[in-house]
């Protein structure tokens, strides 16, 4: 059966087992550092890179000079010189914004200074998980860079 402690004269494996409980410790402590700092790498990679971030169009602005011109004009009677007027239904008129659509994905590779259209650069990192137009997306599929 093995001794359990080294000899007296054994300075070299006396210094070896001195060393080895040193290591152990070391790596009790950096175990922890390390745990989270995979923690924290797993949570950045799991938050989406929201690509479609822009200048939101802001709605025209009607002033009130404008509306008030409008509401004069509708109050004031028209000459109709004999012909019946049928006044037409008021319709409303809104201002509509199409959206671009929006996809999510991941590239299987990583890609730096990606142009996409005019003076667009990009930087696909692999495992990050991306929100963009479709059409980003599109090209991105074209050329076989979409994890699937």
């Amino acid at each position: 059966m093995p001794r359990q402690t080294k000899r007296a004269g054994d300075v070299t494996g006396r210094n070896a087992d001195k060393l080895a409980e040193q290591k152990q410790a070391e790596l009790a402590a950096r175990q922890g550092e390390i745990s989270m700092i995979n923690a924290q790498a797993a949570v950045r990679d799991e938050e989406t890179v929201d690509l479609t971030s822009g200048p939101v169009a802001q709605p025209p602005v009607v002033e009130q000079a404008d509306q008030d011109k409008v509401a004069a004009r509708a109050s004031q009677p028209a000459e109709t010189g004999g012909v019946e007027v049928v006044e037409e239904p008021e319709v409303e008129v809104r201002d509509v914004e199409v959206a671009p659509q929006v996809r999510e994905f991941r590239v299987n590779e990583d890609l730096e200074n990606v142009t996409i259209g005019q003076g667009t650069n990009f930087n696909f990192y692999e495992g990050k998980k991306y929100r963009a137009a479709s059409h980003i997306y599109d090209h991105l599929e074209e050329k076989g860079f979409i994890w699937h």
